[in-house]
């Protein structure tokens, strides 16, 4: 989920759970480089409902391909076509909106290791159990009480070898509220979690979150991003770089673009924008346009150890390719 989003548990090597809206426990698996297969695992959500979270999630009421493909169309300086190969399947997510905040005032100084466990805590600590089995004692979901989708999800585990690999127990919790934090944590709480300074941020946040209901929602509806942006710097602990992430991901502005190293490295690479901050954004909103932060997400993942051994692998292949085309052709 590269960054976007800090709720979801790798359970397998292909298999990843998580919550869509803070309410509807599913599970995923991945079954290529660009094809997520989502079954839920909510026993009262309707059909139309987990429908409408996983589109509004995954934004899967754009045209992703259209979108990527203008990218490679509009990057003269070829980044584009050299990562696409690789990362072609990476989708930009909506995703809850005070998760996100909270996630994303943990991530200061921090890493996505150690961010992950944060949300993790305050999730198994204050938010509710949405869905929880025991596989020890039901190794093949036979049990009443799971869906029906859930059948045809583990004949596809069973063809990929992954229901062996499962964990004893999963769990799946939702994101305490801003009341359910002020009402059951306090500052000192969530030092002893490990949160460190960023424990006063986070309580102060969900103080004034709960203090102001329509907070988000307000937030939400302003015009622009930049406008977001700063509306949400209100919140302690919250600075440009924190507000932009969230909402990139969380409140629809799609051409929002959270510099940090990787960014910098990629605009001073590539683009010659120097160590201006506001010139990097200026130029990728120049040349994306209004869904830039989409192409923020896939120069992101591009400087990304992971992908990036992956990248220098299928370049290293073309390169080998029009070697072999060469002698060929002499």
């Amino acid at each position: 989920f590269c960054g976007q989003s800090f709720i979801w548990s790798k359970v397998t090597p292909s298999i990843y759970s998580g919550v869509l809206e803070n309410k509807i426990p599913i599970l995923c698996m991945q079954s290529d480089s660009n094809h997520l297969y989502v079954t839920s695992l909510s026993s009262n959500a309707t059909e139309k409902d987990i429908k409408e979270a996983i589109y509004d999630t995954f934004l899967l009421n754009h045209d992703h391909e259209s979108i990527v493909a203008s990218f490679k169309e509009k990057d003269t300086a070829k980044v584009m076509q050299k990562i696409l190969p690789v990362l072609s399947g990476l989708r930009l997510m909506k995703c809850h909106q005070w998760t996100t905040l909270v996630s994303f005032i943990c991530s200061a100084n921090n890493n996505v290791k150690r961010i992950t466990s944060m949300v993790h805590n305050l999730m198994s600590t204050y938010g509710d159990v949405l869905y929880s089995i025991k596989l020890a004692e039901h190794p093949k979901f036979e049990i009443e009480d799971t869906p029906p989708k859930v059948a045809d999800y583990i004949d596809k585990l069973k063809r990929t070898g992954d229901l062996d690999q499962f964990p004893e127990e999963i769990i799946l919790y939702s994101f305490p509220s801003p009341k359910e934090i002020i009402e059951n944590s306090s500052e000192q709480a969530l030092r002893d979690m490990a949160f460190g300074y960023r424990a006063r941020y986070v309580y102060e946040t969900a103080l004034y979150v709960h203090d102001h209901p329509s907070f988000l929602s307000s937030v939400n509806e302003l015009q622009t991003s930049n406008e977001k942006v700063e509306a949400l710097l209100v919140c302690k602990g919250v600075g440009k770089k924190v507000s932009s992430c969230v909402v990139l991901y969380a409140f629809d502005g799609h051409d929002c673009i959270p510099v940090d190293v990787h960014i910098q490295r990629i605009c001073n690479t590539y683009y010659g924008t120097g160590k201006d901050h506001e010139a990097m954004v200026k130029t990728l909103q120049q040349i994306y346009g209004k869904m830039a932060g989409w192409a923020q997400l896939l120069l992101y993942a591009s400087q990304l150890s992971e992908f990036k051994k992956r990248i220098d692998d299928h370049q290293a292949k073309l390169k080998e390719k029009r070697k072999r085309n060469q002698v060929k052709g002499e």
